[in-house]
Formats: structure tokens, C-alpha cells, sequence
């Protein structure tokens, strides 16, 4: 009989962590960016939390523990307090739905990264989010512009994807940027001959490039028009060569 209990206590943090990482927007995306020690924590407390709202249910209306459905179950499942373990599962999921009404996935998700991100985290999801192209150097002075594909798990490690349209390094000496590719000719040709009904063995996605969050060392929004007006110097044989952004 100990060991039943056990077991039911056991399923009453069960349902408490299925609600917090499953069923409730608010909780389930700052889950990755917590210790365990804290998930666990909060699990059994939601799990022990629901546990007492159903017994206060069952005492308040007495009938619910006399009904055909509790007798079921009890017969069913061998724990003690069963009824109230898949009472607990139920509260949990519909209480986590009905915040979700008020925080759907997109904005917990923000409050999420925010909250718990950082700034590095929170300015690459926010130029996910607009499509505003961003400059990243890297600890290795290596230089990358372009758009956000896909923006930081909040887990660790992690990397973000990068559609690159320039890269290039930082100088050793000056830290000026000097661009050494420029991709985007590379995609319109290749679209153009894919429109043109050609096979063409690699797609523009396949430029996709993921870089660890934890080698980005500064990023910042890019407008070309500005740095090549502002930032980018003399013109090396009357072509301004590309810089990195207006934004430090």
C-alpha cells in the first residue's frame, strides 16, 4: 500500500509537469531556459497544487466521490485517491488552455525569450520577427550578414540559421570590416535558372548557415544604403565595396 502511494504521489508531479510544459503557453516555453532542479520543483508544487483544488472540489460536492465515473475508476486504478489523480490530469490541461486564451503561443513565446533569453537572444528573435537583416561577428573576427531564418532555442547550446547575403572578417589591426563575398547574385542566378525550367543540383537554402550563439561576440541591425553612405570608406576602383551596419 506504501508503495501505491507512492506511486500516486509520483503521477500527481506527472500531471503537474504536464501541465506546465504541455498544456500551458505561459510555463512550457520557459522550461528550457530553467534548471531542472526549478522545473522539477514547480511540477510536483502545480501537480500538489491541482491535487488539493480537486479534494477541495470533492468535499465541496460531495457526490463527486459517490459517482459511477469515481467508482470506475477506483476499481480501475489500484491507488490510492485515483479519482483525484485523473481529476488532477483534467484541471491541469483545461487551466492551461484557458490561459492560453489570454497567452497564445506566439506571445508567451516572446515573453519567454525576454524574460529569460538575454539580449543577444532577444534581438535575433526580434529580427526574426521583422525580417531586418543583422550583422554578426564572430569571435573568430569572421563577419556575417543576413536575415534571421531561425532565431535561438532558449536551450543550451544554441545556434541560430542565417540566410548570409555578405560575409567577410575583420581586419586584425583596424577591426574594419572587410567583405569578401556577396551571395546575393549567387541566389538570383540560381532562381532564375530554376525558373527557366533548368536542374539545378543545389537550392538557395542550402546557403543556410548555423552559427552557435555562444561564438557571436556583437550583432547589430545592417542597412547597406546607410553604411555605404556613412560607414564604408573610399571606393577601391570606383566600386564601393560593401560594409557592415549603421548600427553599433
Amino acid at each position: 500500500m506504501e508503495a501505491l502511494g507512492s506511486a500516486a504521489l509520483l503521477l500527481f508531479a506527472i500531471a503537474g509537469y504536464v501541465t506546465l510544459r504541455h498544456s500551458c503557453h505561459y510555463t512550457k516555453f520557459r522550461w528550457e531556459a530553467l534548471a531542472w532542479e526549478q522545473n522539477a520543483f514547480e511540477s510536483a508544487a502545480c501537480g500538489f497544487a491541482l491535487f488539493l483544488a480537486v479534494r477541495l472540489l470533492v468535499v465541496l460536492i460531495p457526490p463527486l466521490h459517490e459517482s459511477g465515473a469515481a467508482q470506475l475508476l477506483k476499481s480501475a486504478l489500484p491507488f490510492p485517491f485515483s479519482g483525484s489523480l485523473v481529476a488532477a490530469f483534467a484541471v491541469g490541461m483545461a487551466g492551461g488552455h484557458a490561459v492560453n486564451l489570454a497567452w497564445n503561443a506566439s506571445r508567451s513565446h516572446r515573453r519567454a525569450v525576454r524574460n529569460h533569453g538575454g539580449d543577444l537572444r532577444a534581438f535575433l528573435h526580434d529580427a526574426a520577427h521583422s525580417g531586418n537583416p543583422v550583422a554578426l561577428s564572430m569571435d573568430t573576427r569572421k563577419v556575417y550578414v543576413g536575415s534571421v531564418v531561425v532565431p535561438p532555442a532558449l536551450r543550451e547550446p544554441s545556434h541560430v540559421v542565417l540566410m548570409p547575403t555578405l560575409s567577410g572578417y575583420r581586419d586584425e589591426t583596424t577591426r574594419q570590416v572587410v567583405f569578401t563575398t556577396a551571395y546575393e547574385e549567387v541566389y538570383e542566378d540560381l532562381l532564375r535558372r530554376q525558373d527557366a525550367g533548368e536542374d539545378v543540383e543545389i537550392d538557395v537554402d542550402a546557403f543556410q548557415i548555423v552559427l552557435p550563439l555562444a561564438a557571436i561576440a556583437s550583432a547589430n541591425l545592417y542597412d547597406n544604403d546607410v553604411y555605404l553612405r556613412y560607414f564604408s570608406g573610399p571606393p577601391e576602383e570606383d566600386e564601393p565595396l560593401p560594409g557592415e551596419g549603421a548600427r553599433h
